[in-house]
């Protein structure tokens, strides 16, 4: 199965034959993190996009996983969104264990930098930087409550639903891979949806916070 958070090319992945549906299971949500000096001044703004927006005419350093991951993806179209300027630009990266180039548009300037790396590493590089980032939600609770030192960065912007963040879970085609075992994948998505999966992923807490809030059943208890 893929498990997995950018719901676009998930569909696109069924509609071309890949998997043989998308489960709704669950989500989570980004938050715009940076320093507590806040040299944007986006604090506590509710529009995303208008935060970006800032951001961009303040040239305020900004950190972008360019890994061609979900998050990633969900940052470009939030920057696409947004009207900020975009240009094409390349980033080297490590796909399945081989060194890959990925192509997108992303924002000019030597204020936005596109590092390859995972979720960790660009928090670690926006506080270094004392610059901003998407994040999700579980991965910045994590370093600020679950690690020692926990990361200066703070929450500064949060709460606009174009900031959630939906995982769906999707068996692979047997007729594209015919050694998939589509019996068991089919048994873990449904098993994912049903009223006793959601309820474990409305308890899964980290350091006492909420992570994941279920969608197949969105009053599970």
């Amino acid at each position: 199965v893929n498990f997995v958070h950018d719901p676009e090319r998930e569909k696109k992945f069924v509609a071309d034959g890949f998997g043989t549906r998308r489960y709704e299971v669950m989500h989570n949500d980004f938050v715009i993190v940076g320093p507590s000096s806040d040299p944007a001044g986006i604090e506590g703004q509710k529009d995303v996009r208008s935060a970006l927006q800032t951001i961009a005419e303040k040239q305020a350093p900004f950190i972008s996983r360019g890994d061609d991951s979900g998050t990633h993806a969900k940052e470009l179209a939030l920057w696409k969104s947004s009207g900020v300027a975009l240009e094409k630009s390349e980033q080297s990266i490590k796909k399945n264990g081989q060194d890959a180039k990925v192509t997108f548009e992303a924002p000019k300037g030597k204020w936005y930098l596109s590092i390859g790396q995972g979720m960790g590493k660009t928090l670690f590089m926006a506080e270094e930087k004392q610059g901003y980032a998407l994040s999700d939600r579980g991965t910045f609770i994590q370093q600020k409550y679950g690690k020692t030192p926990p990361t200066s960065l703070e929450i500064l912007v949060e709460g606009d639903k174009d900031l959630f963040n939906p995982y769906g879970v999707i068996p692979v085609s047997p007729q594209k891979y015919p050694g998939t075992k589509i019996d068991a994948a089919t048994r873990f998505a449904e098993w994912l949806v049903s009223p006793k999966g959601q309820s474990m992923i409305a308890n899964y807490k980290l350091e006492g916070r909420q992570l994941f809030f279920p969608d197949a059943i969105p009053d599970a208890k």
